[in-house]
């Protein structure tokens, strides 16, 4: 895993997925409020008509590359 601050892009390889994953924490501005989320963005690079293109190609393999720009919010 990598961090986010450190790396600004990365390469996906045909056949290849990678995930970044980030939190965050916002403040409504009505009443103040602060909700926390954290968001994962998985991205690959396949032909969709492929074999290895089937529903569980997320599932079957390890992303090639992972990113994580976590923050401590509390």
């Amino acid at each position: 895993m990598k961090d986010m601050a450190t790396l600004a892009e990365f390469d996906v390889r045909p056949g290849e997925w990678a995930r970044v994953v980030f939190n965050a924490r916002y403040a409504d501005f009505d009443n103040g409020q602060w909700s926390y989320a954290r968001h994962t963005i998985n991205v690959a690079a396949v032909d969709p008509f492929a074999a290895e293109a089937g529903e569980d190609f997320f599932l079957s393999r390890d992303p090639a590359t992972e990113v994580l720009n976590l923050a401590r919010l509390w």
